[in-house]
Order: structure tokens, then sequence, then C-alpha cells
């Protein structure tokens, strides 16, 4: 009886497309995040960029306005 049962259970299919989901979300998800996470890293790098060239350009400003104070 017991092999009964078991043989029946591995001919049941009904959930193949459930594992087969979630098997393939798990990289899914992880390109996702990867994205996300480099738009974020290309946003703080261009507001990075836009403070320093902001910086540069109030230093030279200041040295050419005569007003550079140590």
């Amino acid at each position: 009886m017991f092999t009964l049962a078991r043989n029946n259970w591995a001919k049941d299919t009904r959930g193949g497309p459930a594992v087969l989901l979630a098997l393939c979300l798990i990289p899914l998800m992880l390109l996702v995040a990867m994205a996300v996470d480099s738009t974020r890293q290309i946003t703080t790098n261009r507001h990075l960029q836009s403070a320093v060239d902001a910086a540069a350009l109030a230093g030279a400003r200041a040295m050419e306005d005569g007003c550079w104070t140590d």
C-alpha cells in the first residue's frame, strides 16, 4: 500500500508550474534589485559630480573676484 501511494505521489504534476514559477522568480528578483541599485548609484554619482562642479565654479569665481579668504 505504501508503494502504491508513493507512485501516485510521484506521478502527480499539479504543482509543477508553481514550483517552476518560484524558481524563475528568484533570478528575476535579483535582476530587478541590481537594476534599482545601479540606478541609485548612477543618480548619486551625478549629484556628487554636480556638487563638485558647483564648488569648483564657486571657488574660481571667488578667486577671480578677489574675495578669497584664508
